[in-house]
């Protein structure tokens, strides 16, 4: 009977200190407001918006290549919604993920031993780095991921706009799909150099168009994707020969509204999707 009392008094005992354990860990989770785009910041070449549920096979082929594909893995398995945005001239990615994430236990996962170094920013927050990849779990509901080349900001940096957010001006409609919720499964991407984008999408990365901001939104629909593309129009003398390129090539509506052309309706499978978001961060894409 004693014995018995004992053990129970023991397991009881591990029970309450793992719960202290943990409660202590996340007591010092970040409590704030946080603004996503304001997080990743101003300034970048693309914006995205990604929801997880119902993209999780896109998502899969983007990162397939990546050095750091298990690592990502691991963060967008936990994730409901990434917002994203890309910077050319130092060929890295800033994502800011939301989900549930195991925000007491990232000293085991994020080990020295398999090469991540950690340290502590002036408010206290923990984040990780290694060749390729910095991470960072402020608290269980958010998380934030840098990766690209030596040059890419450094996660202190961006930590610190959780304080002081830098948040970018995008366009009503993405900014709209930002904040669904979950409730929408649209991809969202803006691109401030819509011609390169148009180019690997039409299958000619040569060609050289003169043409601005680009909004693409698009919708999973078995193995392909559905989307709308609005792109501001540069050049007025040659604005008909580009449309009348991308009729040819592009089986969608297209028509001009005012400054912008407007493709809806177009289709295309997620492998193609997959290989031109990609070509817009590989070394080749992003030369």
């Amino acid at each position: 009977m004693i014995r018995r009392r004992y053990r129970g008094c023991t397991q009881g005992a591990w029970i309450v200190s793992v719960g202290m354990l943990f409660a202590s860990c996340t007591s010092g989770a970040w409590k704030a407001s946080v603004d996503p785009l304001g997080v990743v910041g101003s300034g970048a070449d693309v914006y995205l918006y990604f929801p997880v549920a119902g993209n999780e096979n896109l998502i899969s082929r983007i990162i397939e290549n990546h050095e750091s594909k298990a690592d990502i893995k691991k963060i967008v398995d936990r994730t409901t919604a990434v917002y994203g945005a890309f910077f050319a001239r130092s060929k890295e990615f800033r994502l800011f993920g939301s989900g549930s994430y195991p925000y007491a236990f990232t000293n085991l996962i994020f080990s020295r031993s398999d090469g991540w170094a950690s340290t502590k920013t002036e408010h206290g927050i923990t984040y990780y780095e290694s060749e390729h990849t910095d991470v960072s779990i402020p608290a269980p509901h958010f998380s934030c991921v840098i990766f690209g080349s030596s040059k890419r900001e450094r996660m202190s940096k961006m930590l610190s706009r959780l304080v002081n957010p830098d948040r970018p001006q995008l366009p009503p409609r993405f900014e709209k799909e930002c904040t669904s919720e979950g409730t929408s499964q649209t991809v969202a991407l803006y691109i401030k150099n819509g011609g390169h984008f148009i180019t690997k999408l039409l299958n000619f990365p040569q060609l050289n168009l003169p043409l601005g901001a680009m909004e693409l939104y698009l919708t999973a629909r078995r193995n392909e994707y559905l989307y709308t593309l609005s792109l501001q129009l540069g050049n007025a003398k040659i604005n008909f020969p580009i449309q009348f390129l991308i009729s040819r090539v592009l089986n969608a509506h297209i028509h001009v509204e005012g400054d912008r052309l407007i493709i809806e309706d177009g289709t295309i499978s997620a492998e193609r999707l997959a290989s031109v978001i990609s070509s817009l961060y590989s070394k080749k894409g992003s030369s």
